[in-house]
């Protein structure tokens, strides 16, 4: 995780240092290339690459015995099988190959460290795998109080990213907090962050690091107010989880109380859920519907020594005993109405004309339809 500095250059080699510290690496001006898909390796971080086409692991064999060192460059066309030098941004990195895993499906598997950018000259060769003439780009050092207080920045967000980001290891943070370059920070968050090929390519080929820096700067924005988004709306899930799971553990205490008071049947049904089920059988139309409801929440939660749990019960059973899905024939019969109403009841004139009236009309409106 450092700058690069290249200390010699010769027709056939570059010698290049890693800073503040390292060892000197010395890369040939032309070197074989290996192309990946759907990813960007960055100077100073460290990868693992699958490799499963015929010229990769030509690649492989040749550079293994030797310095191990290959040109690792991105495929603009990532269904490209065999690409060609049109297919390949102009960008890419050195990397050294740590480590070579043969895997039992006949595909290999190689741990890459990242060493420095380079840019490709000229293409010498394409059979059986491609070799470049390429050219080192160094990094040097920036420094300031601007620069300072950018690293101090990118870090802070860096670090609550890493905060909000599951399954991330602790150790992220401890690396990032030993980073101490702008150039080592921006290609390590670079190659971290969540971004697509083509626009962690601008960031690998973006020379100046100040640049680089705000530019990885607005990308870890975009990623922690994606992050603090889902994590407020997790929040908000939780805890509405929380209050509805409270909320049934009482009830069910509730229900537990009222059967140690006797107040449940021989079933275990306290009086409300015997009157829910009753209104549930009644079918209310939606409008009665909701207000019983709404009356069933409130009897729940009243004492049944207070008279207000009286009068809400007596109100639900009427509801639940109503024929609200009961239809039958009229048979409108004045004089009958009226010698029931007589019989049935004293005096009330006025009463029994006006509901006379009302079956008269009702008689009426049926016999015109």
């Amino acid at each position: 995780m450092s700058d690069i500095q290249i200390i010699n250059s010769t027709p056939t080699h570059t010698v290049i240092k890693t800073l503040p510290s390292g060892q000197d690496v010395s890369v040939p001006n032309s070197i074989p290339i290996l192309p990946i898909r759907n990813l960007i390796v960055f100077p100073g971080t460290v990868m693992p690459l699958n490799i499963g086409r015929a010229r990769s692991k030509a690649v492989i064999d040749e550079v293994m015995p030797g310095d191990k060192l290959v040109g690792v460059i991105a495929q603009r066309n990532a269904d490209a099988e065999d690409p060609s030098e049109a297919d390949l941004y102009s960008v890419g990195v050195v990397c050294s190959i740590l480590k070579l895993l043969k895997l039992s499906d006949g595909n290999q598997s190689i741990i890459v460290h990242g060493l420095a950018r380079f840019r490709i000259k000229a293409m010498k060769q394409a059979d059986p795998y491609h070799i470049a003439d390429i050219e080192i780009i160094p990094t040097p050092a920036v420094e300031g109080p601007e620069v300072d207080a950018l690293i101090t920045s990118v870090k802070q967000q860096a670090m609550r990213v890493v905060e909000l980001s599951p399954n991330t290891p602790d150790e992220v943070q401890q690396v990032i907090n030993q980073i101490t370059s702008a150039s080592a920070l921006a290609d390590f968050l670079a190659a971290n962050i969540n971004a697509e090929v083509p626009e962690k390519q601008k960031l690998l080929e973006e020379l100046n690091v100040e640049k680089r820096l705000k530019a990885v700067a607005g990308k870890l924005a975009q990623q922690l107010d994606m992050l603090e988004l889902q994590a407020k709306i997790q929040g908000q899930v939780k805890e509405s989880i929380d209050k509805n799971q409270r909320r049934y553990y009482l009830q069910e205490q509730i229900k537990a109380i009222r059967r140690e008071l006797g107040e449940a049947d021989v079933d275990g049904n306290t009086e409300v859920e015997n009157l829910r089920g009753k209104i549930r059988e009644a079918k209310l139309p939606p409008h009665v519907q909701k207000e019983a409801d709404r009356e069933l929440s409130r009897i729940e939660n009243i004492p049944q020594a207070s008279p207000e749990y009286g009068v809400i019960r007596t109100y639900l059973q009427i509801l639940a005993d109503l024929p609200w899905s009961k239809e039958t024939d009229d048979h409108i019969d004045l004089k009958s109405a009226r010698e029931v109403l007589d019989r049935d009841h004293h005096d009330l004139d006025k009463v029994k004309r006006r509901i006379i009236e009302f079956l008269a009309v009702r008689k009426l409106k049926s016999q015109s339809t």
